[in-house]
């Protein structure tokens, strides 16, 4: 019985010097993160699904957080092409992060083809930094 009341207050005593636990950030990271597609392709890649781990982990931890996904093309195809193939590559994203258990309702979904190129080029120019999807965390408490 001694013993037991000896261990009990040395538990307690361990319980009171631990230290409190690390308080999440205030703010989500806001990227954008950025996944980088093959030409014509919208295929996660290993490459863009250890990008997304980071974010569904960020997300899980704080589910607050708002996910904006903006899908983007070279102009290596007609406008009209390239915003088919932006699309594609933005709902493969949000694809990905709901059948991680993300609920769509935390995201939204923009494509905007050739029309926000990180690299200009001329029409019909394969430019593999412009076939990407740039997703942001945006915490809904600071807006």
């Amino acid at each position: 019985m001694i013993l037991a009341s000896l261990r009990a207050a040395a538990l307690a005593l361990l319980l009171a010097a631990a230290p409190a636990p690390t308080p999440p950030p205030e703010h989500a990271p806001a990227g954008p993160f950025m996944i980088f597609f093959d030409y014509d392709s919208a295929e996660i890649n290993a490459q863009a699904a250890a990008v997304l781990a980071r974010i569904i982990a960020a997300r899980r931890a704080r589910p607050e957080i708002r996910l904006v996904i903006d899908g983007h093309a070279d102009r290596a195809h007609s406008y009209a092409d390239s915003e088919t193939i932006s699309r594609r590559r933005a709902w493969a994203v949000h694809d990905h992060l709901v059948l991680a258990g993300i609920p769509g309702t935390a995201i939204e979904v923009h494509y905007y083809g050739e029309e926000r190129p990180l690299v200009d080029t001329e029409d019909e120019v394969r430019e593999p930094q412009n076939r990407r999807v740039e997703i942001r965390l945006e915490d809904e408490r600071a807006s």
